[in-house]
């Protein structure tokens, strides 16, 4: 746990590296370093796949709402445009004071899971996107148990993580969905709705070429690196552009796939 500790605020040191707020935003909650308009396919479906969920719980006007991992505090800024009261919680100091920057209301706070040090029941909904699946399989039972002991009986949980159990990424502890499943309801919470995204194949397609890489006498790439051919390969770039632009109908098309297929899952729970 000390290393992604420490993997995590290298992340967030990272952050004045990118220029505009935006690119900031969504180089750091998404692919580090990776074009605006690449992590931008990806922060689109996955906000579908939020909104869709967060529509079941009903008005979350004057709602107390839990960021946990708020990164730069895009879902922090959704909440409090659909009328909730936000508190975003992150490791990296860079990222808060970034979020706290961009909106005008809104609590955060320095914290991590599972420590998190708030009374028990005092929120309506916590939301943990991407997050859960960057704590190592040991901690993620104490980590879920954690969110469900700070919601109200009654209140909801929005996560989205990573079901793919093989994802080579050393700093990624994805699960199937029906592990999450049975860790959220050994914390008391049942599930009252699921949806996926991420059908369209190029992460594990970069993930496929990093492996092959690894067997050459080339080094490993990791994101940055990706990142970096991109800048120098201009026309490599365009092509990679226009391939997500075609895919922006065909992930649409994909979510009538099995879910099995789908990189992200998407669940929406509720404390007995």
């Amino acid at each position: 746990m000390a290393n992604m500790h420490h993997f995590w605020l290298r992340h967030d040191k990272a952050l004045s590296e990118h220029g505009s707020s935006r690119q900031s935003t969504l180089s750091h909650d998404l692919y580090r370093g990776m074009p605006p308009w690449f992590n931008a396919y990806y922060a689109h479906f996955q906000r579908r796949a939020v909104v869709s969920l967060l529509r079941r719980c009903g008005p979350l006007s004057g709602m107390r709402v839990l960021d946990v991992g708020c990164g730069t505090g895009r879902w922090s800024r959704l909440l409090s445009s659909m009328g909730a009261h936000p508190v975003g919680v992150d490791i990296g100091m860079g990222a808060l004071q970034l979020a706290a920057a961009q909106m005008d209301s809104g609590r955060f706070s320095a914290a991590a899971l599972p420590r998190l040090c708030f009374a028990d029941s005092v929120f309506d909904l916590a939301i943990s996107v991407l997050v859960l699946q960057h704590v190592p399989r040991p901690q993620q039972r104490e980590a879920v148990a954690a969110l469900a002991r700070l919601l109200r009986p009654g209140g909801w949980l929005v996560a989205c993580e990573i079901v793919d159990p093989n994802d080579p990424a050393p700093h990624v502890f994805g699960n199937p969905a029906e592990t999450w499943r049975a860790m959220f309801k050994a914390a008391g919470l049942r599930q009252v709705a699921y949806a996926s995204c991420e059908y369209i194949p190029y992460v594990r397609l970069f993930q496929r070429v990093r492996d092959w890489r690894r067997f050459s006498a080339a080094p490993r790439p990791d994101v940055s690196a990706v990142a970096a051919t991109l800048q120098r390969r201009v026309a490599l770039a365009w092509v990679l552009r226009i391939a997500l632009l075609v895919s922006y109908p065909l992930e649409y098309l994909a979510s009538w796939l099995p879910r099995r297929w789908a990189r992200l899952g998407g669940f929406l729970f509720t404390k007995e």
